[in-house]
């Protein structure tokens, strides 16, 4: 995944909207096993100054890893274009932002690289050792190695269970890591028996249907970005190439068709029951 925030810099910088004409960039691969989270990163450049910098040691790629979750930030600096960062699972959960930079090791009194716009041509600048000259973005991924965007059900972010309520109306709480949709007490045994059996696809439309399309629209919301569960929901969306702005279609793709899956349901219901499918 990935996010293209253009920054305020005082220079003109490569990657930063078009200050500059050329190619930074860079692609993450993160590989999740039980104790170790490795990323490989591969790093592209097409800006002759730049190359030249890095050449001559005036420049180092820079990549910077940071999880909000557990407060975990690290910076990798190399000449490489290939990279390995290994960093123990346990400093890592849900979201791990990765940002490319590319980054001045020296100061150089008259920076002025080809190839700058023309609104943005200061002439000469002065960079000092540790400036950014190249901002290839952020890119992010979910630290969870029973997560797969593209292959991980719902159910790994909302969750079903029994509230305090005696009867009444379900609820459902979004201010958590985890989606809880809550069942009055006196019906949660008939929730469990429908879903046991093989037409638990009948609760999936009634119950799991609306909250889901309700959490794709708070994607939108600041109060949602940091849970979990919108960070592994706008995953999936991204992976599966879903439009968050179509919520009522996307949810039934996410469900795998939960209206149409229940109307063939009911139908074998009333058929296997005797009933007559064309009565009123």
């Amino acid at each position: 995944m990935s996010s293209n925030v253009f920054k305020t810099y005082p220079y003109p910088v490569l990657g930063n909207n078009d200050d500059i004409s050329g190619i930074f960039q860079f692609d993450i691969q993160p590989e999740i096993s039980g104790d170790e989270v490795e990323i490989k990163v591969e790093l592209s450049l097409n800006h002759p100054d730049i190359e030249n910098m890095l050449n001559n040691g005036y420049a180092k790629f820079s990549i910077y890893t940071a999880c909000k979750r557990t407060l975990y930030k690290n910076s990798t600096q190399s000449n490489e274009r290939s990279l390995s960062i290994k960093i123990p699972s346990t400093g890592l959960k849900d979201r791990v932002d990765v940002t490319g930079y590319i980054i001045a090791t020296k100061d150089i009194a008259d920076y002025r690289p080809s190839g700058v716009r023309a609104d943005m041509d200061l002439g000469p600048v002065v960079i000092e050792a540790g400036d950014i000259i190249a901002d290839g973005g952020v890119k992010w991924f979910i630290a969870d190695k029973y997560f797969d965007p593209l292959k991980s059900p719902v159910s790994s972010f909302i969750k079903i269970m029994k509230s305090s309520a005696e009867d009444g109306s379900y609820s459902v709480d979004f201010d958590n890591q985890v989606i809880t949709i809550k069942v009055p007490s006196t019906q949660f045994e008939d929730f469990e028996y429908v879903n046991m059996h093989k037409n638990g696809v009948l609760v999936h439309a009634p119950i799991v249907l609306p909250v889901l399309v309700e959490a794709i629209i708070k994607l939108n919301e600041d109060d949602y970005a940091d849970y979990s569960w919108a960070e592994k929901l706008r995953s999936m969306l991204d992976q599966k190439n879903l439009d968050q702005y179509m919520p009522f279609i996307v949810a039934q793709e996410l469900l795998g068709l939960p209206i149409k899956r229940n109307v063939t349901a009911i139908k074998h219901i009333i058929s296997d029951s005797g009933g007559d499918d064309d009565e009123q």
